[in-house]
């Protein structure tokens, strides 16, 4: 009488090893696709860091060698940049692109911390009328090459944490962590 074991070796299938294999190098992929997705706004919120890093110190350096000063009045969501006119005593946007008006990507926030100098922005202006909307934070941007002392913290949503942190020092340096 024939036996059947032909039979069984021909209808063989995987093993509990292969497919165990086959199970963790998917887990593997999947892991790091949604590890690279995921990261997508916090990479947004260090590239805006970057880039205010990059527009300050372009305007710093305007400052010094045109020998006007500058100020970054950061409001909810947007930055700008405005130049002091000594003719006319007052604060007027700066003309050069780059400091012109920008606003955040939807989703991202700034929250900016600067060293106290009442009035320091006025104090150039005299009596003249307000710089900026009054929920803006003012760093100045000195022709000396010095600026207000400030740290802007940059979140990828509303109530995320900090993903980047740019810190700028009294004698201009800045550092972004």
């Amino acid at each position: 009488m024939p036996t059947s074991s032909t039979r069984i070796s021909e209808a063989r299938g995987f093993t509990l090893l292969e497919l165990l294999v086959a199970m963790a190098l998917l887990g593997l992929l999947s892991g790091m696709a949604v590890l690279a997705v995921g990261g997508i706004d916090e990479r947004r919120a260090r590239e805006e860091a970057a880039a205010l890093r990059d527009r300050v110190a372009f305007a710093s350096e305007e400052a010094m060698l045109q020998g006007e000063e500058y100020l970054l009045a950061v409001a909810s969501g947007s930055y700008r940049f405005l130049r002091f006119d000594t003719g006319e005593r007052q604060w007027r946007d700066a003309t050069h692109p780059l400091l012109g008006e920008h606003r955040l990507p939807r989703g991202l926030r700034i929250e900016i911390e600067v060293e106290a100098r009442e009035g320091a922005a006025g104090a150039l202006a005299g009596d003249a009328a307000a710089t900026t909307a009054s929920d803006a934070v003012e760093v100045l941007l000195l022709s000396t090459g010095e600026i207000t002392p400030f740290s802007a913290a940059f979140h990828a949503g509303e109530s995320a944490p900090v993903a980047a942190t740019l810190r700028g020092q009294g004698g201009g340096e800045l550092a972004l962590e």
